[in-house]
């Protein structure tokens, strides 16, 4: 059995844009995982909307992550 390319999906645009509601369909309709540095930053670094230096490297550092792991899925 031949097994199917990965996709990735990159979505960027302004505040409001509507980034997280395509996301979000797109992870229903492929059955996809969803990444979202907001989401990490919040759930995992109690992001409090204080957008100052810390907010600056700590999501430098979850988007880091976010990419290694995107990287191995797709390796996968």
């Amino acid at each position: 059995m031949q097994k199917s390319k990965a996709k990735l999906h990159i979505i960027c645009g302004f505040v409001g844009a509507g980034k997280t509601t395509l996301a979000k369909k797109l992870e229903k309709q492929y059955k996809a995982i969803r990444f979202s540095t907001d989401e990490w930053m919040i759930e995992l670094l109690s992001f409090n909307g204080n957008f100052g230096k810390k907010y600056i490297d700590s999501k430098k550092r979850c988007k880091k992550f976010i990419w290694k792991l995107a990287k191995e899925i797709l390796l996968s």
